[in-house]
């Protein structure tokens, strides 16, 4: 990077998973919440905070969702503003851009984050009854309108996509079904161990929260009625037995997914605060980890699965790190198969020769310090926050637990993998 990039600080909403029902909040709502508790906390000038970039769903339909919650932040108009719709990778998208705005001098302070609710995404309808929704709606006339309504089907009233009514993560997206379960053949990843992963991932978010190690990232949201939400909902009693009752999304030889051992859908905001060095020096600002470095692969479809370790080592050897190397991992847990097999593809010298060009194997991923508090399994998956999140629990596990080098991995939807190289400020 051409100048020294730092997280300075950053804060989330608690993750809740998308549970049928219409959410209190709008993604602005959550991404303003969020970002006035921050910059209470991080008394940097307004005038200060050159750009404003939030990473959220296709599906969300709010506009543009950034500027409108730059301008309830009451921040200057001269904040340049993005609004960043991509697949579960775009929070990692636009922190990458973030780092590059900053490291390469156009910037020296940048808000990014993410922000989704799922139940607020819009009804989907086949073609025809878009068709006869705007012929019903371009009918001035009481008696011609009643015509027109008369001219549809009862069919046109179920919706294609009902959000938040279903099931719409990873468990029922086929491409990304296709790329778990292509990467758990490949890497010989069975369904106990995917189930016991799940089960993991839950337990580890328990214990996080009964033990405060999640405090330090999270604001309350509050509610228009009154109610707060101030912690993650974790759910204690998951255990892998009784996530093998569970049917598998698919047929042998494959088998290893099922809706137990892949991210639900959540909504949350997160914001982190991205700064130069001398704007570290100038506001006096405390940063909470140094980026040391970036990257995003693309992958073909058969290596779609493992894309974000293939970000990961290429960035990592020309640093020269290796696996030993690493205190901390963070893997986005779209599916447990994603996350086991990019931890067996690291130690695969096979692959990392034939696919990445190294010169072998980084070495294995140490289980123990691998999502060492959960991740998106038990947490729910707000799609553009989650990324976010991911980087800001590392930046905080790795001062907690004094480690030196830290990486965060995800994938990004159709094929790609993105990566981020974190040492202490």
């Amino acid at each position: 990077m051409t100048r020294p990039v730092f997280i300075v600080d950053g804060a989330r909403t608690p993750f809740q998973p998308t549970l049928g029902t219409e959410s209190a909040f709008s993604a602005a709502d959550l991404a303003v919440q969020c970002g006035q508790q921050l910059l209470l906390r991080q008394r940097v000038p307004g005038d200060a905070i050159g750009m404003a970039i939030v990473a959220t769903a296709p599906t969300e339909t709010e506009g543009d969702l950034t500027r409108d919650a730059v301008q309830r932040l009451e921040l200057p108009p001269s904040c340049q503003t993005l609004t960043l719709r991509d697949n579960c990778g775009a929070g990692m998208q636009a922190l990458s851009l973030a780092l590059c705005m900053v490291s390469e001098g156009h910037k020296d302070i940048v808000l990014v984050g993410g922000a989704d609710v799922p139940s607020r995404a819009p009804m989907v309808y086949r073609s025809e009854a878009s068709s006869w929704f705007g012929e019903v709606a371009s009918r001035r006339a009481p008696l011609s309108r009643v015509r027109a309504l008369a001219d549809g089907h009862p069919e046109y009233l179920l919706p294609v996509r009902a959000p938040g009514r279903k099931p719409d993560g990873p468990a029922s997206n086929p491409a990304l079904i296709r790329a778990a379960e292509t990467a758990a053949y490949r890497f010989g990843i069975d369904r106990a161990s995917t189930d016991a992963y799940a089960a993991q991932s839950h337990a580890r978010l328990s214990d996080a929260i009964a033990a405060g190690r999640v405090e330090a990232e999270v604001v309350p949201a509050f509610h228009a009625d009154g109610k707060v939400t101030s912690s993650d909902r974790a759910l204690a009693h998951v255990s892998a037995e009784r996530l093998a009752r569970l049917s598998p999304l698919t047929d042998a030889p494959f088998g290893s997914l099922t809706t137990g051992n892949a991210a639900v859908p959540g909504e949350g905001a997160c914001w982190l605060m991205v700064a130069s060095e001398a704007a570290v020096d100038d506001f006096g600002l405390t940063p909470i980890a140094r980026v040391s470095d970036s990257a995003i692969a693309g992958a073909q479809e058969a290596d779609a699965g493992i894309a974000p370790i293939m970000a990961a080592l290429p960035a990592m050897a020309r640093n020269g790190w290796t696996a030993q190397d690493v205190g901390l991992w963070e893997i986005k847990e779209s599916t447990a198969a994603q996350v086991l097999a990019c931890a067996a593809a690291a130690q695969d010298d096979a692959f990392c020769r034939d696919t990445l060009g190294l010169d072998g194997a980084s070495g294995a991923i140490d289980p123990d310090r691998l999502n060492v508090d959960g991740g998106a399994i038990a947490l729910g998956l707000p799609v553009g926050a989650d990324c976010c999140r991911m980087v800001l629990h590392l930046a905080h596990a790795m001062g907690n637990r004094g480690v030196n080098k830290g990486v965060a991995m995800a994938s990004i939807g159709g094929g790609q993998g993105a990566a981020l190289l974190m040492e202490p400020a």
